[in-house]
């Protein structure tokens, strides 16, 4: 990856405006500590701080000579004197200490040791009553923030608080400075976890590279009000990036961030972030706004809330809220290098209220099409509201098992008379009488399915009330079978369980009910045991089948680690299906595809799963899900997936992906991922970064391209590319680059 003379100038000029702003925050969670360097400042505590000026403290003091004048209670001590109490050591070539005072004068490489610091200078003075000092041509080293430096003059204030004149200071280890932040004055407040400096600029690599008159920056773990590291970044559609968050650390529950944010082709973007968290709720809100875009010619912005509450055990209500100003928002701003394929916004609020027997829950949602001329049958509808009541309860000493689930929901479509909308009401209790044993289960089931509705319909001639009512029989039965294995000197289980399950479900023509949110469901290894094979209730399918599985797994005896599920099942259908969706046909058929599932994995190492459904009488129905990870400890990914999907011979889906996480050395991180479609024969995305992460300071580089609409037929891929700095002691780094790579590289984690 290179970078341009351009480029290096404007990540400059960011940098330089960074501290011309001065306040530099610590934006971390509370008790999240840098990754600074380990080795310690400062050697062990000599003793207890809190006892300095007990009366019952005793001073020592050794010297190679000494001499007393009574008269002045003055001590005169040289031969490398010594004087030392609880935490505290004083040391030089030659010393005069006044009993009276407390005051020592030191001269000749002195040197003052207390809890976490130690000052070394030419000469000096310490008041042992106050604590309080003075020391010239010094190097100080503070524990707290692993801080070290030197400067011309220093004094000591109290033990918490010390002010230094043409200081400099580093987070890096002694010797291995690679950055220095230079001031005309210092102030270091271990007690506020502060520092100060003003008349200041930054170094790297011996290169100065910014100027402040005025910085102030974090020390330790605590969160701080200020300005964070600069994100930089470029955009096929957004030009430039340039961003500085300002970090506010409003209290230890509430913060806020504020983000200016300069596209190049586009203009100022001002982008807020609120967070809090209280005994019983939690959320963040986010908006963007960005005033008359010069390349599209209106305001735009961007809402993002989620709130979560908790009241008790039982009563919880979640909120999330996302709007755009238009549908090309997401494309244009991915600046984040979040994914933009979305077709439609969904917003929502829950709640729920929760008893050990019974669940009522609440929901509203409401969508906003994104997708470019997007027509009303395209848009989902909003459900305002949608009531689900559940309710299991005890039957005491029998063995029945009863369960009722009812929903209520009400549709509604952005476009009037265009679609079917209105309510509807769906019920269904259901019965069974389980019988199990260590070797085996049978249950018998019955349930009943009503589903109603009120609507308001464009074509005359439907029903406005239609309903359906109809019966669900099934049995489910399976043994548990399994033998003792030793495999590489590991004590293993593995079971043979085969499966039988008959689902009977009456034919009722149910062309007159409408479609809401009901689709045809996966056929997946879990919809073999499935009573409907549709994901809503406008539809219940005619069912009369046996389903046949088996599944074999191996598991450690000692861990109950599972390394192996292998899984294989088939419906036999006794009748041909008649209930289907509008534009759709069930074909003839004595027997469903094949279902496989195959999950395998070693802890810490490896873990791969294939899904796979075929048909041997030559449907031409296929489709092929599998993923592999390898980890190599902490620091090594790689992940490789490949999807593959035909429906009556036509291929919808082919595409592979793979992604890795590399560290090289102590430092180096290489990330990298790919994701091809055969069926459109393009690159649907690909992305590659760098980064480098010392114990004092870290670069990080990710280069992104990606189709806007990888639905589409375009082979055009956009762009992007975000460049972070982050000086440990100086200040926390934006989450742009780490949020992407989490979603991206299974198994990714970032570096403190």
């Amino acid at each position: 990856m290179t970078f341009t003379r351009r480029s290096r100038h404007l990540a400059i000029v960011a940098l330089y405006g960074l501290f011309l702003l001065g306040e530099v925050a610590s934006a971390r969670p509370p008790g999240q500590r840098w990754g600074l360097c380990d080795g310690s400042l400062v050697p062990p505590p000599l003793g207890d701080p809190d006892v300095r000026n007990a009366p019952s403290t005793p001073l020592n003091i050794e010297a190679g000579r000494a001499s007393y004048d009574a008269d002045r209670s003055e001590y005169t001590l040289l031969g490398r004197p010594v004087i030392t109490r609880a935490d505290q050591r004083l040391k030089a070539d030659r010393m005069h200490y006044n009993a009276q005072t407390g005051r020592v004068d030191a001269a000749g490489d002195a040197y003052y040791q207390q809890y976490g610091a130690i000052v070394t200078g030419a000469r000096g003075h310490f008041n042992l009553q106050t604590n309080a000092g003075v020391f010239h041509k010094l190097r100080y080293r503070i524990e707290q923030g692993h801080i070290h430096g030197d400067a011309s003059r220093g004094e000591i204030e109290n033990p918490e608080l010390s002010h230094y004149l043409d200081a400099r200071f580093s987070t890096c280890e002694p010797g291995r400075e690679d950055w220095w932040l230079h001031t005309g004055s210092l102030t270091i407040d271990e007690a506020r976890q502060r520092g100060v400096a003003r008349n200041a600029w930054l170094s790297f690599w011996g290169v100065p590279v910014a100027y402040t008159p005025y910085i102030s920056f974090p020390i330790g773990d605590e969160r701080k009000t200020g300005f964070l590291m600069p994100t930089i970044g470029n955009t096929t559609r957004g030009g430039f990036q340039a961003g500085i968050p300002w970090y506010w650390n409003i209290a230890p529950n509430y913060d806020a961030t504020l983000t200016p944010t300069l596209y190049s082709k586009r203009g100022l973007q001002l982008g807020t972030e609120l967070r809090y968290l209280l005994p019983a709720a939690s959320g963040r809100s986010q908006f963007d706004y960005l005033p008359r875009d010069m390349a599209y010619g209106k305001d735009r912005w961007l809402l993002d809330l989620e709130h979560q509450l908790h009241v008790g055990r039982h009563l919880q209500a979640r909120l999330d809220v996302n709007r755009v100003s238009d549908d090309q928002y997401l494309s244009d701003f991915g600046t984040n290098l979040q994914q933009t394929s979305n077709v439609a916004i969904p917003s929502r609020i829950d709640a729920a209220l929760s008893f050990p027997n019974w669940i009522l829950s609440a929901q509203a949602q409401t969508w906003q099409a994104i997708a470019p001329n997007s027509s009303a049958r395209n848009k989902p509808y909003s459900t305002l509201p949608r009531i689900h009541f559940s309710y299991s309860p005890s039957l005491g000493g029998l063995p029945l098992r009863f369960r009722l689930e009812t929903e209520a929901v009400r549709f509604v479509q952005p476009e009037a008379g265009a679609l079917d909308t209105g309510s509807r009401f769906d019920v269904m209790p259901n019965l069974s009488l389980p019988f199990r044993t260590l070797g085996y289960y049978i249950e018998p089931a019955i349930a009943y399915r009503y589903t109603t509705y009120r609507l308001d319909r464009p074509d005359p001639t439907l029903p406005e009330s239609p309903s359906r009512g109809l019966p669900i029989y099934s049995v489910d039965s399976g043994l548990f079978l399994e033998r003792n294995i030793e495999l590489f000197g590991n004590a293993l289980t593995q079971t043979l369980e085969p499966r039988l399950y008959y689902l009977y479900v009456a034919r009722r023509n149910q062309d007159d009910l409408p479609v809401f949110d009901t689709t045809q469901a996966t056929f997946t290894f879990y919809q073999l045991f499935a009573t409907n094979r549709f994901t809503g209730p406008d539809r219940m399918g005619d069912a009369n089948q046996l389903t046949a599985a088996l599944t074999s797994r191996v598991l450690s005896d000692t861990s109950g680690f599972e390394y192996l599920r292998f899984s294989i099942g088939q419906n036999f259908y006794f009748s041909n299906r008649e209930v289907t969706l509008p534009g759709t046909t069930e074909h003839s058929a004595y027997s469903s595809d094949y279902i496989t599932e195959l999950r395998t994995g070693l802890p810490g190492l490896m873990n791969a799963s294939l899904d796979y459904r075929w048909n041997p009488g030559g449907t031409n129905n296929r489709r092929l899900i599998s993923r592999l990870q390898i980890l190599a400890g902490s620091g090594h990914v790689l992940n490789l997936a490949y999807r593959l999907q035909e429906d009556d011979g036509q291929k919808r889906l082919s595409e592979v992906d793979g992604s890795f996480l590399l560290t090289v050395g102590a430092n180096w991180r290489v990330v990298g991922g790919w994701n091809y479609s055969f069926l459109n024969q393009q690159t649907q995305e690909r992305f590659a970064g760098l980064e480098f992460n010392s114990c004092c300071y870290a670069v990080r580089g990710l280069l992104r391209e990606f189709q806007a609409n990888p639905k589409g037929a375009t082979a055009q891929l956009q762009t992007g590319f975000l460049l972070q700095f982050e000086f440990k002691g100086l200040g926390a780094v934006g989450n742009a680059i780490p949020t992407f790579l989490r979603q991206a590289i299974p198994g990714f984690r970032p570096t403190p």
